[in-house]
């Protein structure tokens, strides 16, 4: 998991001491970031804190995996990417972390944790409930929102690729609940492209924060200054 970077967003302020009833497992830190007006919490193991911020998964082992009977129908694709070996980039416990954060904080949330391989993946909570799920598996570009699961499958650079793609009949049979529209999309070249765009959106800032998009360091650690910690 090269260039690996995780965090969860908070557009104002709240009072980061209802964190202390997290899991004993789970540790955080708390930023303000200067550029973007939102804090910043980077989530690590306790047992294992890292060297650098913000380069950490989110620990697992405390944080229920299965969601919700509301997101029944996540767990359904869930089981579906599992079938097929293609389950690892579909982060559940960022979801559920999320919705965690949101009711202890008392705030709209943004998690996600993006990689140069197979992850790319986002969840936002408004209001207490997931308002958006986006991220990439392999050839599948995977959408869910008010309106549903949407799934888009996407078509590679090299003809030679095709032999890994999702086979679309099973797809459509094993989950009839889920959009899926024709393969008429490419796939992404950009390195976080994905969550890149999420993150703008949310916090309403162009500017790419945290080393995002980039294969070079950071460029906006000056901006980000520690404001709580566990």
């Amino acid at each position: 998991m090269g260039y690996l970077i995780s965090a969860h967003i908070l557009p104002g302020e709240r009072d980061f001491g209802a964190l202390h009833q997290l899991p004993p497992s789970i540790d955080y830190a708390a930023y303000f970031h200067e550029g973007v007006r939102c804090y910043l919490l980077d989530v690590y193991a306790s047992r294992r804190p890292p060297q650098y911020p913000f380069c950490s998964i989110l620990p697992a082992a405390d944080i229920p995996l299965e969601l919700s009977a509301e997101l029944g129908v996540l767990n359904e694709f869930y089981q579906v990417l599992a079938r097929l070996n293609r389950a690892n980039s579909f982060k559940r416990s960022y979801i559920n972390f999320a919705l965690l954060l949101s009711q202890k904080l008392d705030s709209d949330i943004l998690s996600f944790v993006a990689d140069d391989d197979d992850l790319d993946f986002a969840c936002t909570v408004r209001g207490g409930v997931l308002n958006r799920l986006h991220f990439r598996r392999a050839d599948l570009l995977v959408t869910y929102s008010e309106n549903g699961l949407l799934i888009e499958p996407l078509y590679p650079e090299e003809e030679e690729d095709v032999e890994w793609l999702t086979d679309l009949d099973f797809l459509k049979k094993a989950i009839p609940s889920a959009v899926i529209r024709e393969r008429t999309l490419p796939m992404p070249t950009l390195l976080h492209s994905l969550v890149t765009r999420e993150v703008a959106e949310f916090t309403g800032a162009p500017q790419p924060i945290l080393g995002l998009g980039s294969f070079d360091p950071p460029e906006d650690e000056a901006q980000r200054r520690k404001v709580a910690q566990r």
